[in-house]
């Protein structure tokens, strides 16, 4: 059954809404996938190439049941959350 859904988010998370890592993604786990060594403030520091382990090799990783992800973690990395969406009916969904 295909739902449709209305959004409005950052785009760190879009990123990463659909996916799985070794095909182990399942019902209440989100993927936080770590990439060490980006510098600067926003995404583009991750994704224009200047880290050479995004997109196929995180740093490390880490299943975690909510997206709360760790806090005072350390300095200079990027960020990839991901997971699917299961709505429990169809409609129209805002985030």
């Amino acid at each position: 059954m295909c739902r449709r859904l209305t959004y409005s988010i950052c785009i760190g998370l879009v990123l990463g809404l659909v996916g799985s890592a070794n095909g182990q993604l399942g019902k209440g786990k989100i993927l936080f996938e770590w990439f060490e060594g980006t510098t600067g403030g926003n995404i583009d520091q991750l994704v224009d190439g200047r880290n050479p382990n995004y997109p196929n090799n995180p740093t490390s990783y880490e299943w975690r049941s909510s997206f709360l992800g760790p806090v005072n973690r350390s300095d200079n990395f990027g960020t990839r959350v991901r997971g699917y969406l299961y709505p429990p009916a169809d409609g129209d969904y805002t985030f």
